[in-house]
């Protein structure tokens, strides 16, 4: 990619906010930059009965009280913050350093070479494996997987049956599916993703914001005047 791009994390490129935080992706709203949602797979101290101390974190799915893989999910938000944190540090107004591209397209890579392992041995990582905060950043490295984009048209189908089986958010199905139609030169079906310009191209739109309520999501209004605060305060 030219170093002279700017992204944005919501769109699922690279694009600071305001305050030093970033606008999770697939989320309407900002959190802090080294923070995440207390979602229902977070991990909980527990007492070690044989010191009498609390000892490590053990990861329960909060949905159906059963063990998630701790050691996937510390992965996958590791992973996540790295990304998200590698997405900030592009300064704004300005072309990117060729080391900034280097480590940025590395990381790209790392993460993409990661997402296919852990797939090729658990299937779709969904919340009963790795709570809804591990399966929210799945589908972050899964959004940035553009240079694989066989690989992450197939995300997308796993992304679609765990969204129906109750293991995905469907906020992260919209974008990704938004993600993978405007790579494919399709319409968008959600508005999520922008180009320097304003949305790419969205089918029916007079339907638009009946299917950003069905996936979670705000009315596009809302949503389009924040990206575009963001664009004009990045180019002052």
């Amino acid at each position: 990619m030219p170093s002279s791009t700017s992204h944005h994390p919501v769109t699922g490129d690279i694009r600071p906010v305001h305050g030093g935080q970033y606008r999770s992706a697939g989320q309407d709203h900002f959190v802090p930059s080294r923070h995440f949602q207390n979602f229902a797979g977070e991990c909980a101290r527990v007492t070690d009965p044989l010191q009498g101390v609390s000892g490590p974190s053990l990861c329960v799915n909060g949905r159906r009280g059963r063990p998630i893989d701790s050691v996937l999910r510390e992965e996958l938000l590791r992973r996540m913050e790295l990304d998200q944190d590698l997405r900030l540090s592009a300064p704004r107004n300005e072309p990117m350093s060729a080391e900034l591209v280097r480590q940025w397209l590395e990381l790209n890579a790392d993460n993409l070479a990661y997402l296919k392992q852990v797939i090729e041995k658990h299937g779709w990582p969904g919340r009963d494996l790795v709570g809804d905060d591990g399966a929210h950043a799945a589908w972050i490295l899964a959004q940035h997987a553009d240079r694989d984009r066989a690989f992450q048209r197939r995300c997308l189908t796993l992304l679609t049956a765990a969204v129906e089986a109750g293991q995905a958010a469907a906020r992260d199905l919209a974008y990704l599916t938004d993600r993978c139609r405007v790579a494919e030169g399709r319409p968008q079906v959600y508005g999520t993703q922008y180009n320097p310009d304003g949305p790419a191209p969205i089918e029916d739109p007079d339907g638009l914001d009946a299917r950003r309520a069905q996936a979670g999501l705000g009315p596009h209004a809302e949503y389009d005047r924040a990206i575009r605060a963001e664009m004009e305060s990045s180019d002052q």
